[in-house]
């Protein structure tokens, strides 16, 4: 794997993708910036490329996931999000999903090709976790593909300039 250092920050969790094709080609990574530490990887998620971390605050606890979802995702892996979800409501009082969903809804993501089943389960595993999602701008070429879930009245999103075929997205709680 490629050693990636950022001065100021520590890496708090680093999931490569491995195996097949896209082998050394991606994953999700999450840094802290060094003087914060209050922020722990909780584990990483057994049914997908995804990272779970705990957010501790005077007023509760945070769950931040970071997501990849492959093209072409299969119901399992949302079925297993759900799941999850479902376990961090003992631990945390707010969730936060970021990351690369990979997926298209015109009817929800105004930035999408068109309706799929995919997007379409995506948007209903939100309505049943009250998440919204709150990018709005296109994050890879005209599509909105990098979402941020949550179910937090005070996060705010921007749409950072391209790295690669990607616009990151900063997110401030």
């Amino acid at each position: 794997s490629i050693n990636i250092e950022m001065p100021g920050y520590s890496i708090l969790s680093r999931r490569d993708r491995n195996g097949g094709i896209n082998e050394n080609r991606g994953g999700v990574l999450a840094f802290c910036r060094d003087d914060v530490k209050n922020c722990v990887h909780w584990n990483d998620s057994s049914a997908a490329e995804r990272v779970w971390h705990l957010i501790q605050r005077d007023s509760g606890c945070i769950a931040l996931c970071n997501v990849y979802h492959p093209p072409g995702s299969d119901e399992e892996v949302l079925s297993s999000l759900q799941r999850e979800i479902k376990d961090m409501e003992n631990i945390a009082d707010s969730v936060i999903l970021t990351g690369d969903f990979n997926t298209h809804q015109l009817s929800w993501l105004r930035h999408s090709s068109g309706d799929t089943r995919h997007g379409r389960l995506l948007h209903d595993l939100c309505e049943q976790n009250g998440l919204s999602q709150l990018v709005s701008e296109p994050t890879r070429g005209r599509y909105l593909l990098d979402l941020v879930l949550t179910n937090m009245a005070n996060v705010r999103t921007k749409v950072l300039p391209r790295i690669a075929d990607h616009n990151p997205v900063l997110v401030k709680v």
